[in-house]
């Protein structure tokens, strides 16, 4: 492991609570985890999104929620909401890439009107008792657009700022801009935790001595293509006990039967494992049920 406190970044429909716990019990190495989005949705937070953070579904790990909004009243009745329940930290996302998000001016297209931002962060700072971190991308079609937000963290007094060194506008193709990256460190008021293609506990080690006043570095992606990663990676073994976990404990939450069950494990494999034996990883993802996915899961991991 490595010794620069590691930051898990949500992935919309896979780290869900289940993934959580299951990650957190099989490899550890999690200083803090946070909730996908949160988001209103005719008018109230959306259902399964608000069920996933509950309290009881989060023991034994440091949790932040995080919300997606461009409006201050949906953004501070979310925060209320999640005060409710007992937090006192929440994460603002202004990194979503996607289209759909991006369209309407949030998540990383807010970045390219820092007046959105800013009545954004006065109304969340009114909200008392409540800690703020933030999650960025550069801009959302120029690489210095960070320059117009960053003064703009003196109204939240955030504990510390994630930057993912893209532009929304590349979403997650393309080279990221260390560059810009290596200006927003030298300049930021606040902690810094460094976020972007990190697949290798190698990597991580790289980044933490290039940078080296980093708060935490943040992985994604890399978690869901190699779990064993910060343990020095290919411990399948313990990836075969991950899934397993995975497996048991979707079948106990979810409530749609086996065919719910089986959609759920298969987005997994979108990532998990990807330089597996080609036939055995599509027998995998062609599965038409439980049992035939369970045995082609079997067949793949005895074979690694």
């Amino acid at each position: 492991m490595t010794k620069i406190a590691i930051h898990q970044a949500p992935l919309q429909g896979f780290t869900d609570h289940i993934w959580r716990n299951a990650f957190n019990a099989v490899f550890g190495g999690i200083d803090c985890y946070y909730s996908s989005f949160l988001r209103i949705e005719h008018g109230e937070i959306r259902r399964k999104d608000f069920r996933d953070i509950m309290p009881e579904s989060n023991v034994g790990i440091t949790f932040v929620p995080q919300i997606l909004a461009c409006q201050p009243d949906d953004a501070v009745a979310m925060v209320k909401r999640i005060a409710d329940l007992g937090y006192n930290r929440v994460d603002i996302n202004l990194g979503c890439p996607f289209p759909p998000i991006t369209r309407k001016n949030r998540g990383a297209g807010m970045l390219s009107n820092p007046s959105l931002v800013e009545n954004l962060f006065i109304a969340l700072a009114s909200v008392g008792s409540i800690d703020y971190s933030v999650k960025m991308r550069l801009g959302m079609h120029s690489a210095d657009d960070w320059k117009h937000i960053l003064p703009l963290f003196d109204i939240l007094k955030p504990s510390h700022i994630t930057i993912h060194p893209r532009i929304g506008a590349q979403q997650y193709k393309g080279h990221i801009d260390i560059d810009q990256f290596s200006l927003i460190y030298a300049d930021c008021g606040y902690p810094v935790i460094y976020n972007g293609d990190i697949t290798t506990l190698q990597q991580v080690e790289e980044v933490a001595a290039k940078f080296p006043k980093l708060k935490a570095v943040m992985v994604g992606r890399g978690l869901l293509y190699d779990p064993s990663m910060l343990c020095g990676g290919d411990n399948f073994a313990a990836i075969h006990r991950f899934h397993s976990m995975l497996l048991e404990s979707n079948k106990d939450y979810l409530e749609g039967g086996d065919h719910q069950v089986l959609a759920k494990m298969l987005t997994y494999w979108e990532y998990l494992l990807p330089d597996a034996d080609k036939s055995l990883r599509k027998k995998v993802l062609k599965s038409t049920s439980l049992l035939k996915y369970s045995a082609a899961v079997e067949d793949l991991f005895s074979k690694l």
